[in-house]
């Protein structure tokens, strides 16, 4: 996975972890332009090819180097 492109997340960005959900769930804030993507794509150095790896991008941007991921949770 890490390489092939970042992933979009569903966390609106922060600069730290401070208040951040306890219970693992995302963090949202709907007065922000900014999202997490997190991982690296086949362009980036090798800093970005981590999952902790997390960066801002803004919620308009559309690019080759970023995709996401569809979760279907069953129970």
């Amino acid at each position: 996975m890490t390489g092939n492109v970042r992933e979009w997340v569903m966390d609106a960005w922060r600069d730290n972890y401070n208040n951040a959900p306890s219970d693992g769930s995302a963090y949202i804030d709907s007065n922000s332009n900014y999202h997490v993507i997190r991982g690296g794509s086949y362009a980036d150095n090798a800093d970005a090819l981590r999952s902790s790896a997390r960066e801002k991008l803004s919620a308009n941007t559309a690019d080759i180097y970023t995709g996401f991921r569809v979760v279907l949770e069953l129970g």
